[in-house]
């Protein structure tokens, strides 16, 4: 059951610190001590020994139908059924060819497949912290990726998704873009965007491009240009581009020009040249013509 006494102070889905406040009990701390522990233990048995549950592999999962990662020309996900080595349908399999192999399902295998360091060039930093329900924190991440998606406390969910980011467990990409697009709470959406980032693989590209053009919450669709640019993968291009010319909120323009910055792509100069003369907002000017520098210092 979710801990009473722990309640968010404030949210900052887009990277800092989030602030929560937690009152102590008489004997609370001893009692801590030992509950974690044992389900800290709890949970290597079920990671170790346990068969593995329908929602480690989601496409197989009635709640996620096997759907391609692949984006429509109008920016919705692909109806298609995927493969299931790839996770793309036979028009998309082009991009699965950067796309790294699939997590193991073995449990010794997915245990040394966590600890091995990451080598992508797209992982990206995160030095968040947040106080979660340790309850939450010592779970196996199936039932971290249940309590995002059907958990009634939207304080839950934005802690099992903030749990699910600093894990950069690939299988939480399904579950995490099903929170994008339907979880009421803007909070709870950003902080699903941030997770997906954070994952740093092709596969998060589709949610968050998604995202960045129908999210209806500014706060959102900021999250996803954001994650777009800390990725940097050069196909992205051309959305933040579009959304640069196209958003009505100040602060989504900006981080959409900072975003092209970091992707670095030539093929946005143009743009950003006639933004940072056009945009109705100084800050977005100054934006287009930072990240302009930026492009033209990595030519």
């Amino acid at each position: 059951m979710p801990n009473p006494e722990v309640k968010p102070t404030s949210a900052d889905g887009t990277g800092g610190t989030h602030r929560w406040e937690s009152r102590s009990l008489p004997g609370r701390n001893l009692f801590l001590f030992f509950t974690s522990n044992i389900a800290r233990a709890n949970r290597l048995r079920d990671f170790l020994f346990a068969r593995p549950c329908a929602i480690i592999s989601p496409h197989s999962s009635p709640d996620f139908p096997m759907r391609c990662f692949a984006l429509t020309p109008e920016h919705h996900r692909c109806s298609k059924d995927a493969d299931t080595a790839t996770t793309f349908c036979a028009d998309h399999q082009s991009l699965a060819q950067s796309e790294p192999a699939a997590p193991e399902t073995r449990p010794l295998a997915r245990l040394l497949q966590q600890l091995r360091p990451a080598t992508s060039k797209h992982r990206v930093p995160d030095d968040a912290r947040a106080t979660v329900p340790r309850w939450l924190n010592t779970s196996a991440t199936p039932h971290v990726i249940e309590r995002l998606l059907h958990d009634s406390n939207c304080t839950i969910r934005w802690s099992a998704a903030f749990v699910l980011r600093k894990r950069r467990d690939p299988i939480a990409i399904e579950p995490l873009w099903h929170a994008l697009q339907n979880d009421p709470v803007s909070s709870v959406r950003q902080q699903a965007a941030v997770a997906l980032g954070k994952i740093g693989t092709p596969a998060a590209l589709g949610p968050l491009i998604e995202a960045l053009w129908y999210d209806r919450d500014a706060s959102v669709r900021q999250a996803c240009a954001i994650a777009l640019g800390n990725l940097g993968y050069n196909i992205a291009a051309k959305d933040l581009a579009e959304v640069l010319g196209r958003d009505h909120a100040v602060f989504v323009r900006w981080d959409c020009a900072l975003a092209l910055g970091q992707v670095g792509d030539l093929t946005v100069e143009r743009l950003l040249a006639e933004r940072a003369e056009q945009d109705q907002s100084q800050v977005v000017r100054g934006a287009c013509r930072d990240a302009l520098d930026e492009i033209r210092r990595r030519k």
